[in-house]
Formats: structure tokens, sequence, C-alpha cells
């Protein structure tokens, strides 16, 4: 599971911009409904400019450029309001467009609604004949909020920027314990390759060695234990072949180089004169998860040559939108076909791919049909 990312200090600071523009907004309009008499005819179009600042803000969400012409015309809306009507909030309403332009914009735009801001004051201060050390309170309170705004700027910067080396920091941590785990993997299929590769290869060339030793002629033919013997040993040299065709599949799966799972059951099907259906569009799995399909097919197409040897034998591999399912059908053995192998083996080859599939996040089922055949199924996500 991915770590929750939390919200940076700047992201936090730009999602309350628009309650903070509307609360100055409605302070306006309260002050203008509250003090109507008196009040000169160019503070009802300040305040209608400022409802249009803010409906432009609204609509231009997504739009940087119309976001930043709704902070000049809120902030000198506001400007030119506190001068002509010397009300708090239109100071309050300008101050606030100058925070968020200078938190939420680079420092040059922000700049600039600065100046328009100081420059509608003031001309709007000299054409009502506003006192001086009005316009001037007016003009510092916009630089200092200007200047509170930048710094909450650059500290959500480098909030960001703590947040992306710590991002980048988990990914190259991460990086390197995955590839640590993929050369302890390939240490470990070395070792395996090594070792049963290169024992199963010398078992295999003495069992054909005694092979050709009991098919001598010099031998007497037809004898019963002479021919248990040779049957035997050519079993003893299958079961090495097979021995060591599944060491090289858990040599490429530690490698993640398994081979396509089609190919691997078209191959085991062949050797075992199965039939193979593919259905739904073709996802190669999870090395994982195509180790353990193909173990189950293995596995069943192993007990169906013990119990009904001779049947037909079909493995269908249905891929479908989030998982894939191997299902191995025998039909049922013949009456009175001899079974040698039935009684080999632990019997516990079912409940170890049981737990396989369930350790690699699948499910195995597996019983006899109507028919009396066996069916094996195994669905997995890839």
């Amino acid at each position: 599971m991915s770590p929750r990312v939390m919200p940076t200090p700047r992201r936090v600071l730009e999602s309350t911009q628009p309650l903070v523009l509307t609360a100055a907004l409605v302070w306006a309009l309260l002050d203008e409904s509250l003090s109507r008499h008196g009040r000169p005819p160019a503070a009802d179009v300040c305040v209608a400019l400022l409802v249009l600042g803010w409906c432009v803000w609204v609509w231009s969400s997504r739009r940087p450029a119309g976001q930043l012409g709704a902070l000049v015309l809120f902030a000198v809306s506001g400007g030119v309001l506190a001068m002509v009507a010397t009300s708090g909030p239109g100071t309050a309403a300008g101050a606030t467009a100058l925070a968020i332009a200078a938190t939420g914009r680079r420092p040059e735009s922000s700049l600039a609604v600065l100046g328009v801001a100081i420059l509608g004051t003031v001309i709007a201060a000299v054409a009502a004949g506003t006192p001086p050390a009005t316009w001037l309170g007016c003009a510092g309170t916009f630089l200092g909020c200007w200047v509170i705004g930048g710094v909450r700027r650059s500290y959500g910067l480098r909030a960001e920027e703590a947040e992306h080396a710590l991002a980048q920091e988990r990914r190259a941590v991460a990086a390197e314990k995955h590839a640590a785990a993929l050369e302890e993997r390939a240490r470990i299929a070395r070792e395996i390759h090594d070792i049963l590769a290169h024992s199963l290869s010398a078992l295999s060339v003495n069992l054909s060695a005694a092979e050709g030793f009991l098919a001598d002629e010099r031998l007497p033919a037809g004898q019963r234990e002479l021919v248990k013997a040779q049957e035997c040993v050519r079993r003893a040299g299958r079961l090495a072949r097979e021995g060591m065709a599944e060491t090289r599949q858990a040599v490429l799966a530690l490698r993640e180089d398994l081979r396509p799972l089609t190919e691997a059951l078209a191959e085991l099907a062949e050797t075992h004169g199965a039939a193979v259906e593919v259905t739904g569009s073709p996802v190669e799995p999870s090395p994982a998860a195509g180790l353990v399909a193909f173990r189950t097919a293995q596995e069943a197409l192993t007990n169906a040559r013990k119990h009904a040897p001779g049947a037909a034998v079909r493995i269908r591999l249905d891929h479908r939108a989030d998982v894939i399912e191997l299902t191995v059908r025998n039909a049922p053995p013949e009456a009175g076909v001899a079974r040698p192998l039935a009684d080999s083996g632990t019997g516990h080859g079912l409940t170890g791919l049981a737990e396989r599939a369930a350790v690699a996040g699948g499910v195995l089922e597996a019983g006899v049909e109507d028919d009396g055949g066996w069916r094996v199924c195994l669905r997995i996500s890839p």
C-alpha cells in the first residue's frame, strides 16, 4: 500500500483563498447596505466591481489569466472604495486580493497587481481629496499583505520541494530493495542450476547407459524381472528429464524470465498428449502467478496419467478482466485399464498446490465430475 500523501501548506492556503475572498466581499456588501445614506455613487460602482471581480474569479477557477484579472479588479476596486468612502471593507478587500496574488502567482505577476492597486488608490485619493495619511496607510496595508503573501508562497514552495525530495528518496530506497531482491534471486537461481541441474543431467546420462545395458541382446529376452527393470529405468529416465525441465522453470521464475504461460502449457500438453484451449485476451501473468498456473497444470496432468491412463485430457486457459482461470479435465478411466502408477507419490500434491495458490492470491478447486472424470480449476489474479 502506497503511503497517503498529505496536502502541502501551499495547497492548504490555495484551498482557503475562495473563502477569504468571499468573506471580504460579504463584508463590503454588508457595510454598503448598512451605510448607504450620504455615500457617493462611486462607492456603489466600486461595490459592483467587487461583485464582478468575485464572479470572474469563480468563473475562471481553472484559468490563471482570468483569475489574475479578477484579482486586479478586486484590488483596484477595494483601494478606490477605501478612498472614496473611507471604509475598512474596501481596504480589506484590496489587501485580501493582494495577499492571494502574492501567494498563488509568480512574483512579477503579483508585483504588477500591487502596482496597479496602489496607483488606482492614489489616483482615487487625489480625486476625492482624501488626506495623505489615509491613502498612505492603505498603500502600506497593501504592501504589507503582499509581503506576507510572498512569504507564504516561499514557505509553500519549500514545503513542496521537501515533499518531492522525500518521495524521490522513498522511490530510490524501493528501487534499491528491488534490485537487491533481484540480485539475491539470481544468486539462488545460479545455485539451483549448479546443484540440481548438473546432478539431474548426470543422473539422466547414467540412466540412459543403464537402459542401454539392459537392452543388450546377450541378456535373456522375455524374462519378467528384466522387463520390469527396463520399465523402471525408462520411467526413471523420463522423471529425470521432467525434473530437469522443472528445474529450468524454477530458475527462470527466480530470474523473472519465465516463458509465456501459453507456450509453457502447449509444450507440457504436447508431452502428455493433452489438448489446449486458450480463450479471452491473453495477458501474461506475473512470474509468481505464472509458475503457480504451470505447476497446477503439471500436477493435474501427472494425476491424470496416474489414475486415468489413456483418458482424454483437456487444458483450458481463460483470460478474464481481472483473473486467469486454468482448468484441467480428464475423462473417466476406462474399465479394466491397468494403473501401475496409481499408488506412487505421497498424495499431497493437490494440497501443496492449494497452499501455493493461496500464497499467490489464488484459489484452487479439485474434485470428481458427474461423469466420473476429474477436474482441477485454478483462479488467480494476473
